[in-house]
Formats: structure tokens, C-alpha cells, sequence
């Protein structure tokens, strides 16, 4: 299994909003800081601004608010 560094690229699924939309697509990210091997705090690209992201765990099905890899190309 893969483990989270300083400075790797993931995926950042965020929370959903209020209005119930569900399909929301992943985010870029970039790991700023490694808590443990499934939680890391996160610097995430947005559509709208970046934001800093604390304590984000690991979800392999990207469950909301949850941080996984990219699919290899």
C-alpha cells in the first residue's frame, strides 16, 4: 500500500453542501503534513480558492470530507 509524504499529489472529496448534490467531483490536492498513515492535512485546489484542510482520513470509495490517490493513467 501506498503511504502519504509531504509534497504528494491526491484526491480531496469534499463535504457536501447543504443543498444535497452528491456528484460533486474530487479536488486536487497536494499533502502538507502526514498526522498518521491514514490522515494528513491537505492544501486543496478548488474551482473558487484553495484551502487549507486539517486531519482528513483515507477513504478508497471517497467518502465526503475523505482523501484517497488518483487512479494510475
Amino acid at each position: 500500500m501506498q503511504q502519504p509524504t509531504v509534497g504528494r499529489i491526491v484526491h480531496f472529496t469534499p463535504p457536501f453542501p447543504a443543498l444535497g448534490k452528491t456528484d460533486i467531483p474530487p479536488q486536487a490536492a497536494i499533502v502538507v503534513n502526514v498526522a498518521r498513515d491514514d490522515v494528513v492535512d491537505l492544501l486543496v485546489w478548488g474551482p473558487n480558492r484553495d484551502e487549507r484542510v486539517r486531519a482528513v482520513r483515507f477513504d478508497p470509495d471517497g467518502a465526503p470530507r475523505s482523501w484517497n490517490w488518483p487512479a494510475r493513467a
